[in-house]
């Protein structure tokens, strides 16, 4: 952790409220004058999000708050889906009409929305250095080791590279640093409180114990989703 702080004047620590980047958070409390803490706020986030991170802005010296582009991203690319079926992307209905809503890919609505957004205000506010939660055991396969420099010059830390989920759990319970309630329902954090991609990480049961306004949203759009993809799968000309 020095290593990466002494060779960089402005370094940065990505805090989604996860808690991979929450126990980063902790690993570098000795260091929290040498860094800045960038929180993405997508324009969805939920409200225990949004109160964790004024209590961060008013714990750490240095903290910025970077606008995401959700609400852009899913007026022109529809909502974010697991699956996508023909005719339901932008790019398809261009060729091929409309449809009653748009669908994307989970990876385009997140990096459209989240993560180049974060990356271009590091990048202008000449952050040279990057401190991130990845860890290897994760759904990301990019291959990216500690110390591997962005095209444009930014290093990035993964100080928890090779912890496990219960590596993480284990640390934060040490240093009396309470989980979020979602990981009561699950092992992933949840960036946008309507999102409709991710199946399986507990989002659903999250929402449905702590917001069923929003849960009552969320059952109908995925049954809409379900609908389409069932109608596509049902066109296939091979059997199980």
């Amino acid at each position: 952790m020095r290593e990466f702080l002494q060779r960089h004047a402005h370094v940065a620590l990505s805090l989604s409220g996860g808690k991979d980047s929450l126990a980063c958070l902790h690993l570098f409390r000795p260091h929290w004058d040498q860094l800045t803490v960038y929180w993405l706020n997508t324009g969805d986030a939920f409200p225990e999000t949004i109160k964790f991170m004024r209590q961060v802005r008013d714990m750490v010296p240095h903290f910025k708050e970077v606008r995401g582009l959700r609400d852009e991203v899913v007026a022109t690319g529809g909502w974010p889906s697991d699956v996508v079926p023909h005719g339901y992307s932008a790019e398809d209905q261009v060729g091929f009409g409309p449809t009653p809503f748009k669908l994307q890919s989970r990876l385009s609505c997140c990096y459209r929305s989240m993560m180049l957004p974060l990356y271009r205000a590091m990048l202008g506010d000449g952050v040279t250095c990057a401190i991130r939660g990845k860890r290897r055991d994760e759904d990301d396969k990019t291959g990216l080791e500690s110390g591997h420099v962005t095209p444009e010059g930014m290093e990035l830390c993964f100080p928890i590279l090779d912890w496990t989920s219960a590596d993480v759990r284990s640390y934060l319970a040490s240093v009396g640093v309470p989980l979020p309630k979602f990981y009561e329902y699950g092992d992933h954090s949840i960036d946008c409180m309507h999102c409709t991609a991710f199946w399986g990480d507990g989002h659903a049961k999250y929402l449905a114990a702590e917001h069923p306004g929003a849960y009552t949203e969320y059952v109908r759009r995925i049954r809409l989703i379900k609908t389409a993809v069932a109608n596509q799968m049902a066109a296939c000309e091979v059997g199980d």
